[in-house]
């Protein structure tokens, strides 16, 4: 029975709490007129708020501070360095990409001078260890040397 009366005070109390806030916005809401315009007690129409006009918000200015510097020309070549240093190494510890970039630096002559030879034995290395890029360059260049070599008989 004590649960029934409680309940009955709590639904009491929070149905009169809602007339309450209910009541509260009738008396806040603004007086409109059949034709939806705003009426002052009086019954006088206001006159209409001012027309502010829109200004477009200013774009930010783009600063050197916002780019990444530029590297020197002195800064990219120490960078291939120990790029190359680095792939010498692992190619020699038998990694098949860095023997295959080895390879291919050799065949190319990006960051070493072209050396045929060289290249063919790190992509033969690399196509060894598995690598399929360096089997299908070391196929492309056989075609080649075979289509540059007459046949002779």
């Amino acid at each position: 029975m004590k649960t029934i009366i409680s309940f009955l005070v709590l639904l009491a109390f929070f149905s009169s709490a809602h007339n309450s806030k209910a009541q509260a916005r009738n008396l806040t809401r603004r007086i409109v007129n059949p034709d939806n315009t705003l009426a002052t007690p009086n019954g006088s129409t206001p006159p209409a708020p001012p027309v502010k006009p829109v200004v477009a918000p200013a774009v930010p200015q783009v600063t050197q501070t916002n780019v990444a510097p530029q590297k020197t020309q002195e800064q990219k070549d120490e960078l291939l360095r120990k790029t190359i240093e680095f792939q010498k190494k692992k190619a020699e510890e038998g990694a098949p990409s860095a023997q295959y970039d080895l390879g291919m630096r050799y065949l190319n002559g990006n960051g070493l001078g072209k050396d045929l030879d060289l290249a063919k034995k790190w992509l033969t290395a690399a196509s060894t260890n598995g690598n399929a890029q360096a089997l299908k360059k070391l196929e492309e260049l056989k075609k080649r040397e075979a289509a540059r070599t007459p046949v002779i008989k």
